[in-house]
């Protein structure tokens, strides 16, 4: 071949390579796109699914009804509501402590519920574990779920207050007890040093949520006496009636025992000074069995001659004259109202005829008359008359 030919021949050749080679490029750029298709649509899919999940958690937990539970639950556990909690905060609260699914769950009873929500008080509460949320909604509004937060009503002695602290609260009685063998510490007025705290631990309303130490629970009973003892001006009133304050205390504990209903209050308390004022010796002997109740730590309303006679202890009033030494339960305002202020009239002796019925208390200074209702009280007692 001349050398023009060859030249030629390079000339018509070299265009050709270079469009096989653009269509195999164009081939190899269709493969790669193709694959990195696939692997776009795969990974989509991928986040379609995972993102798919946890967007659909995140808008659950935020704005949809919430994860729950289908059962009223079981076992117990404690749970506490604090002062202006919103309803997430209860939530939060019933979540952590294995109550509840879901925070949102709760939200949404309580969001579907406004008024209801809204009664929710402050304090401790029994619940189950893993409940529903509208179950656990409801045991919320349920006073009877309620721990911690107790009512001490009037007339109880200091042990049952305990047992009753106790059972409300994880204050356990033995701590009480030691709390209450130092009495001063407690806040217990000057007047009752050496006393002990029977007398001075207020019957009312109390809350004591989880953490609350048996000295912070009595402190708080002592100073509820403190103020209403204030507010009643007690000392002052206790020295123009010329007795202690403490004598007041014991003659309130002696009137919250004895009488049945809060108009009574007025005439016990007026036979007890009658009596602790009376000429004769004998009369000066209270004779009540509240006395002796107390002292033997029962509630019996039959106790015999004999058993009174054989029973040595100042807290026999039948036997001994004045007052009890201590109190003989815890009064509420109303008793200590009574005692700073007896009803005027001479009675010396009373009697309820049914303590089981109609309660009907009879007061007489007339001995004979006395002796008729009592054998009234017994007839009734039996089951005849």
């Amino acid at each position: 071949m001349s050398q023009l030919g060859l030249s030629l021949a390079q000339e018509t050749s070299g265009p050709r390579m270079s469009r096989r080679e653009a269509r195999r490029r164009r081939r190899k750029r269709r493969q790669r796109a193709a694959i990195a298709t696939a692997l776009t649509v795969l990974v989509l899919f991928g986040l379609v699914g995972g993102g798919g999940y946890y967007g659909y958690t995140f808008w659950q937990n935020r704005y949809g009804p919430g994860a729950d539970y289908e059962s009223e639950g079981s076992g117990e556990v404690v749970v506490q509501v604090e002062k202006g909690d919103t309803a997430t905060a209860i939530g939060r609260e019933l979540y952590e402590r294995g109550v509840i699914k879901s925070v949102r769950a709760f939200v949404t009873v309580a969001n579907d519920n406004p008024e209801r929500a809204g009664s929710i008080q402050p304090g401790m509460y029994k619940l189950r574990l893993r409940m529903s949320a509208k179950a656990a909604f409801e045991m919320l509004l349920d006073p009877a779920s309620r721990v911690g937060s107790l009512i001490v009503p009037e007339g109880k002695w200091a042990k049952e207050i305990y047992a009753l602290i106790a059972k409300n609260s994880d204050i356990t009685e033995d701590r009480l007890k030691v709390a209450a063998a130092k009495p001063e510490a407690l806040g217990v007025p000057a007047y009752g040093k050496g006393k002990g705290v029977e007398g001075f631990l207020f019957p009312s309303r109390y809350d004591f949520p989880r953490g609350t130490t048996a000295e912070q629970a009595l402190k708080q009973m002592v100073d509820r006496y403190n103020q209403t003892a204030q507010k009643l001006d007690l000392e002052h009133r206790a020295e123009k009636l010329g007795y202690s304050p403490y004598e007041i205390l014991i003659i309130a504990s002696l009137v919250q025992a004895e009488a049945y209903s809060r108009e009574d209050m007025g005439k016990v308390a007026r036979v007890v000074y009658n009596r602790l004022n009376s000429a004769e010796g004998w009369q000066r002997r209270l004779q009540f069995d509240s006395t002796i109740n107390y002292a033997k730590g029962t509630h019996r309303l039959d106790w015999t001659v004999g058993e009174l006679q054989e029973f040595d202890s100042p807290y026999n009033s039948y036997l001994r004259q004045g007052l009890p030494p201590t109190p003989i339960c815890n009064p509420g305002a109303d008793a200590l109202e009574a005692a700073l202020n007896p009803t005027p009239g001479p009675w010396t002796y009373f009697i309820t005829i049914d303590p089981a019925g109609s309660k009907e208390t009879r007061f007489t200074d007339d001995y004979d008359e006395f002796l008729k209702w009592k054998q009234e009280y017994k007839q009734n007692q039996s089951g005849g008359g």
